[in-house]
This record gives structure tokens, sequence and C-alpha cells, in this order.
């Protein structure tokens, strides 16, 4: 999965990824554009996703 720039199209629903990672590969994910949010990151289009 990678993160390619601004969205081609308007946003019409909402995608909800649950992704395994090493440790540590949270900041990485943070420093190419996640943000934190109450559940736990979103991509840089607002999509959220959880890290189990």
């Amino acid at each position: 999965m990678t993160w390619g720039g601004p969205p081609l199209m308007p946003q019409t629903g909402q995608v909800h990824y649950d992704l395994a990672l090493p440790p540590g590969d949270v900041e990485r994910l943070l420093s190419l554009g996640a943000t934190r949010t109450a559940t736990g990151l979103a991509d840089p289009d607002g999509n959220e996703f959880h890290l189990i």
C-alpha cells in the first residue's frame, strides 16, 4: 500500500484498514503523513486505520 499524493476523485465513502506492523513503524507512518486519531491513525486522505 502506498500514498501517492492528493486524491484524484472526491471521497464518497470511508475506508477502514487493520494493519499488522513491526514495532517502531508507527513513527515511520507519522513521518510519511499519517496523523493520530482517537481510535488509531489516519492516512493523509483521512481514512482511519488501526494497528494490530
